[in-house]
């Protein structure tokens, strides 16, 4: 779970955008001080004023990575062998694509360097983190682990790009201009073409 200041800063990134009020971001506060497990990003959605986007883009800046849109991506299940799906629930985690030296992740909680080192340790890929919103994700990592135990092979997003490599390209980075990597070994960076 995020500290304090994040939760501020994250705050302050949407009231800068003007995406919220101050009257809107002292509730949002007093809502998840009632509610500690929940973050403020996720009850800035429930709350319905400010766009998926927009708190997308907030996040992204906020984390000083790339942000996902879920409803734009398709991949091949075949990447969900990567990570198990009791630490992807747990972590909120989704494996979108796989490259011999990399994985690129969607996650909720992109700032977690633990998780982040020990997913490269244990699969011995570099990761590439990407934001994404944490009920959004929730929801798809149900779905995709569902539709691989069916059998499927391949999900796409019914937003995402139509074409034959829609997995890939389909991924897009909210921010206007890509950020810094927090970390030192670059784990956000633009996914290739």
């Amino acid at each position: 779970m995020a500290d304090q200041s994040s939760k501020d800063q994250l705050g302050r990134i949407l009231l800068k955008h003007r995406s919220i009020s101050q009257s809107d971001l002292d509730a949002f506060l007093a809502q998840q001080r009632s509610a500690p497990d929940r973050r403020l990003a996720s009850i800035v959605a429930a709350s319905g004023k400010v766009s998926r986007l927009d708190l997308l883009r907030a996040l992204s800046e906020q984390h000083g990575m790339p942000g996902v849109d879920l409803d734009q991506i398709g991949f091949p299940l075949d990447n969900l062998k990567h990570i198990p799906e009791d630490i992807a629930q747990k972590h909120r985690i989704l494996p979108m694509r796989v490259t011999e030296d990399r994985l690129f992740l969607a996650m909720a909680d992109p700032g977690d360097r633990r998780i982040l080192d020990e997913i490269e340790f244990v699969t011995g890929r570099q990761v590439v983190a990407y934001v994404a919103l944490e009920g959004e994700l929730e929801a798809l990592i149900a779905t995709v682990y569902r539709l691989a135990d069916s059998g499927e092979t391949e999900y796409r997003a019914p937003n995402a790009p139509k074409g034959d490599r829609a997995p890939i390209q389909s991924i897009q980075p909210i921010s206007g201009s890509q950020p810094a990597s927090p970390f030192p070994n670059s784990r956000a960076e633009s996914a290739p073409s």
